[in-house]
């Protein structure tokens, strides 16, 4: 073997070795942060036995992520990414080792299990951003495709399996032991990223002076990129209306599901399955898909087929038709994630993938509550039926908007 054949050996090597610890750390963050998402409900729900006090805790962990979001992207692009992933993982690990030990010792009160919730919702929001721009630096452009399926499959399978795994683990050895496992998964995280080689873009640790003077104009310089980019800004814009219509359905489908006196385990069991199986065929079949079709004709396609899934119980809303609705939107989220993530990373560069990352974040997070409510609002002036409709409609004008734009022509010949 010549030395230059050698060396690129060595680096291929040190790749993979790379791209096998960052998967193993973000299955092991992943899998922590599913747990203590429930077990803070559950701890809020055996003390007090209100319904209203458990969703606070659910509310109070999704706030960060639109306030957090603001400046994350900051935090991801001027720090070092991988020291900043570790600082996440083991911020998340004392906080809920402070957990563990509260509830060792005693019972703790409802307002520190609120404010534990808030902190714990803030660390999140910071590890995506940083995680997208280190997986920029260490993973080869043509592991990337491979790389999203796999994080987006991930991603899939812990939607389909954390409910049942978290609520499994934590009635099994009881909420306090269950957080000291949670703690040690992301101290195990953080050594993993360690472990990891550095990447290409290597930085200084945090100056948090220097992020609060500049997480304005930071923030603007996410959007700007966004906005000078045509395919990036008519997928940016597209993409936030389908997470209106979608989640604005996901939100109400355990009310929907629920309503008419159906086997209420059995059914929420097959939707959610559904949607799960169809995410995780979606992101196995994304890959390939990529080398074959340009990411333009890849989304519309996607974009009509999540139209269709939306539309589909409209017909007859009974629980198989709106479990295979459901496995069809799995299929189409992930042959939108994928492709979109990919391309994002093919043509922002390295020193602003933290903010074009956070502002999209935002973007999609302030829909989540906004759908919600336009959801059950529908569905409380008419029906389910008329909620699927409207889902559907909006995510066909999605895919119209998807065929006539510049977004089409992403990632052919001569385009974006």
């Amino acid at each position: 073997m010549t030395d230059a054949a050698y060396a690129a050996k060595q680096v291929k090597d040190s790749d993979r070795r790379g791209e096998t610890l960052l998967r193993s750390a973000f299955i092991v963050s992943s899998t922590g942060d599913w747990i203590y998402r429930f077990a803070l409900p559950l701890l809020v729900l055996q003390q007090t036995g209100s319904a209203i006090s458990t969703a606070i805790t659910y509310v109070l962990e999704i706030i960060p992520y639109v306030a957090v979001g603001l400046f994350a992207g900051t935090i991801a692009d001027r720090a070092d990414r991988r020291r900043l992933m570790i600082s996440c993982d083991g911020i998340a690990a004392a906080l809920v080792g402070v957990m563990a030990v509260l509830l060792f010792t005693g019972k703790p009160s409802i307002w520190l299990l609120y404010a534990l919730a808030l902190l714990l919702g803030t660390v999140r929001p910071v590890y995506v951003p940083a995680f997208q721009g280190f997986l920029v630096d260490r993973v080869p452009e043509s592991r990337r495709p491979v790389m999203n399926a796999w994080v987006q499959g991930t991603d899939s399978a812990l939607s389909m399996l954390g409910p049942v795994v978290g609520i499994t683990i934590i009635a099994l050895i009881g909420p306090a032991t269950a957080c000291a496992v949670n703690a040690v998964s992301f101290a195990a995280s953080a050594l993993l990223i360690r472990w990891a080689p550095h990447g290409t873009g290597g930085r200084a640790p945090v100056r948090w002076g220097e992020i609060a003077r500049n997480v304005g104009s930071d923030f603007k310089d996410g959007l700007v990129f966004i906005r000078d980019s045509v395919p990036l800004l008519w997928g940016t814009a597209l993409m936030t209306v389908t997470n209106f219509a979608a989640l604005g359905l996901e939100a109400n489908l355990i009310y929907i599901v629920t309503d008419d006196g159906r086997s209420r385990q059995t059914a929420l069991a097959l939707v959610f399955a559904g949607q799960g199986a169809g995410a995780l065929l979606g992101a196995t079949l994304a890959p390939a898909v990529i080398r074959r079709f340009p990411v333009g004709p890849t989304l519309t396609a996607a974009m009509g087929l999540m139209a269709l899934s939306l539309a589909l119980p409209a017909l007859s809303p009974s629980t198989p038709v709106i479990g295979g609705s459901m496995f069809l939107l799995g299929i189409s989220t992930s042959a939108i994630v994928v492709p979109w993530y990919t391309f994002r990373q093919s043509i922002v560069p390295s020193e602003l993938i933290g903010r074009v990352t956070s502002v999209g974040r935002s973007l999609s997070f302030i829909t989540i509550p906004l759908g919600a409510l336009f959801g059950s609002w529908v569905i409380g002036q008419w029906s389910a039926t008329v909620l699927f409709l409207v889902a559907g409609a909006l995510q066909g004008a999605v895919w119209l908007g998807t065929l006539l734009s510049p977004l089409r022509r992403a990632g052919t010949s001569g385009a974006g």
